[in-house]
């Protein structure tokens, strides 16, 4: 604050307040978006093969991977395995019961979606990147320390 007149240092200090108000929750929005095209890019041929290589029939496997990410992302940080109840109970119940036991066990599903979440983190990773060069650059360009003083004449 020390930039601006005296009697303007509120009004600066209300608009850098606005300024990171809105720009918070807009950064998250832009991060989770980049997040899901990330997933949506490789996720449902992550789970697709994943799921036909452990038994669950083509037909199954393509519904179940055809769910929006979004899902995926959050049954994820929750710790979560919605594949025990997205697969009907009478598929799971067919194949042999190490195979059922292993897609609904804690460890699967992470492991299933490890590589399509690391595509969608690199992506974000790489915007924020961007992002803080861009902030650096126009904080680099807008020159040295100005400390405001008053001409005070007596």
């Amino acid at each position: 604050m020390n930039s601006l007149p005296p009697q303007h240092r509120g009004a600066g200090s209300g608009m850098r307040a606005t300024i990171m108000n809105v720009g918070t929750p807009l950064s998250t929005a832009i991060i989770f978006s980049l997040m899901v095209v990330g997933l949506n890019a490789s996720m449902p041929a992550a789970l697709y093969s994943g799921l036909v290589q452990n038994g669950v029939p083509a037909q199954i496997a393509h519904q179940v991977a055809s769910a929006p990410p979004v899902g995926y992302l959050f049954a994820a940080f929750l710790g979560y395995n919605p594949l025990k109840t997205l697969i009907p109970a009478n598929v799971l119940n067919s194949l042999p019961a190490q195979q059922a036991a292993n897609i609904t066990s804690r460890a699967f599903f992470p492991q299933l979606i490890d590589t399509a979440f690391h595509r969608g983190l690199v992506e974000v990773l790489i915007f924020s990147i961007i992002m803080c060069l861009i902030g650096a650059v126009a904080s680099w360009v807008r020159g040295g320390k100005y400390i405001y003083h008053e001409d005070v004449r007596s």
